[in-house]
């Protein structure tokens, strides 16, 4: 439940995690896709649709977000992101765009240095377009990182991963979530509120939600201005 909830997203860094022991085996495909291009403003997306009405639906939402996130980023992208689209979840999973196994509760990937955005379409359009949101979320973390000069990309591996994905599921989900609430909810009961430091154990609280809390906290307190400077 969890996972399906969660939609767990994994971060690549091909600079520092190597696959290459396997098992010594190359990912199974069991089918050859043969992949379209589609160019909108803003993205080049890749996908093997059949018909118009899902290609345009995923352009159409991805330039949404784009918009949305660029009025929280404050800079757009330099040149079209590239976004590659599965069909279902088992076609995902043998993709070979990102290294190593993928497992099903995995709703998205970002690849940091090329910054593709790799996920399938998911059980209905709400989840499809959530798993959007927050994996553009994080083309535009990527994107800020390679364009700031006091920035690089390695210094997110060196932020809280409540930090980071937690402002994916903030900007993808909103500031009001009836799941992030019960989470808080329970901690105020439990009298287990964390401080920033505790968020960092991992294994006891959850970081997507906990840094949603995070940022709609700051968001609704100082304003989304912040946000950006803060990240």
């Amino acid at each position: 439940m969890r996972k399906f909830i969660a939609l767990i997203v994994v971060i690549v860094f091909s600079n520092n995690v190597s696959y290459s022991q396997y098992f010594g085996k190359n990912k199974a495909r069991y089918k050859s896709l043969k992949f379209k291009v589609a160019q909108s403003e803003n993205f080049e997306m890749y996908h093997y649709f059949k018909t118009n009405e899902p290609k345009e639906r995923m352009l159409e939402n991805s330039q949404i977000w784009y918009l949305k996130h660029k009025e929280i980023f404050g800079k757009g992208f330099d040149q079209p992101n590239p976004l590659i689209i599965y069909q279902n979840h088992p076609d995902f999973e043998e993709t070979t765009a990102i290294d190593g196994e993928i497992g099903e509760g995995t709703g998205g990937v970002t690849e940091g240095f090329k910054n593709r955005v790799v996920m399938p379409m998911m059980y209905s359009h709400r989840q499809t377009d959530h798993v959007l949101g927050h994996e553009l979320v994080h083309a535009f973390q990527y994107n800020l990182m390679k364009t700031d000069t006091s920035l690089s990309l390695q210094n997110i591996q060196n932020l809280p991963l409540w930090m980071v994905e937690g402002l994916a599921e903030f900007m993808s989900i909103g500031r009001v979530d009836s799941h992030t609430a019960m989470w808080m909810r329970d901690g105020v009961q439990k009298k287990e509120l964390p401080s920033l430091k505790d968020l960092n154990d991992y294994n006891k609280y959850f970081p997507y939600r906990w840094g949603q809390a995070f940022w709609a906290y700051i968001s609704g307190t100082y304003g989304d201005a912040v946000i950006e400077p803060l990240f």
